[in-house]
């Protein structure tokens, strides 16, 4: 397994949990037979078939961040960095992207996906996020959320 180091110059100590988000996440594609020769056999010939091969490669994405998630619980600005880099992940919250990911459903997201090999990053951890794989960020302070990320609640409604 090899993670490029761009990932992580000179900002490693504050990345420990995107990290092994990504290890995780990687070990599931061994864990999972990905990488056994019959396999990528059948993964060459299923690419033959339009819109087949990359329909199952995002399977194979989803099914590995739920490694990637259940080694690193906290580990979703892991996906983040893979996203945007090392120089502006630190400035897109996993909150924020939950809330894109509830606006952003429909046939044209589900069109504009269909030649991926990954899905978009909004749709990965929603994913994990509604199977709860995955916890948000600390919140920013006075942001309306408690410690813990979830939604301040007065007499039963959010505020």
């Amino acid at each position: 397994m090899v993670v490029h180091s761009d990932l992580f110059a000179n900002t490693l100590e504050q990345n420990w949990r995107a990290l092994r988000f990504i290890v995780g996440h990687e070990l599931g594609h061994i864990r999972l037979g990905h990488t056994r020769l019959w396999y990528q056999l059948s993964v060459a010939f299923s690419s033959l078939i339009p819109l087949l091969g990359p329909y199952l490669s995002r399977l194979r994405e989803l099914s590995c961040d739920r490694h990637g998630a259940w080694f690193e619980p906290e580990g979703g600005d892991g996906l983040v960095l893979l996203t945007a880099g090392r120089y502006v992940y630190r400035e897109v919250r996993l909150p924020d992207l939950l809330d894109q990911a509830r606006r952003n459903v429909g046939f044209w997201n589900t069109v504009a996906q269909l030649p991926l090999s990954h899905p978009f990053t909004v749709r990965r951890i929603a994913e994990l996020s509604r199977l709860g794989l995955i916890e948000r960020q600390p919140p920013v302070p006075g942001d309306g959320t408690t410690p813990t990320g979830r939604p301040t609640v007065v007499d039963g409604h959010p505020v």
